[in-house]
């Protein structure tokens, strides 16, 4: 019988039909460097540690691809609820628009 409940579930799970708790965290990303510190007050909900990795990860790419800005010594700061870090994540030391520049002007 209990073979059959977990036939139940498995299929419900693959169908999107069953639900499982989750238990959702609340991270801060607080973009810093050595002099400057904007502080996110807003926070994202997540499910754990690798999501709020990957959402930094997105945040830095978007950065520099719409600033051109030198992001040496940049980071972010993930946070948790109570302010703990969990996690810093670094900005690239060199932008890819460094580095296409760069690259057209060796093959002049």
């Amino acid at each position: 019988m209990s073979q059959i409940n977990h036939r139940c579930k498995a299929r419900a799970l693959a169908a999107g039909c069953f639900h499982t708790e989750t238990k959702m965290s609340r991270f801060f990303f607080h973009i810093e460097s050595r002099d400057d510190r904007i502080f996110d007050t807003n926070g994202r909900e997540l499910g754990d540690l690798a999501t709020a990795h990957r959402h930094a990860m997105r945040l830095i790419q978007k950065m520099v691809l719409l600033d051109d800005l030198d992001w040496r010594g940049w980071s972010i700061n993930v946070t948790d609820a109570s302010n703990q870090s969990v996690l810093s994540v670094l900005f690239p030391q060199v932008s890819y628009f460094q580095c296409r520049k760069e690259s057209r002007y060796n093959n002049r």
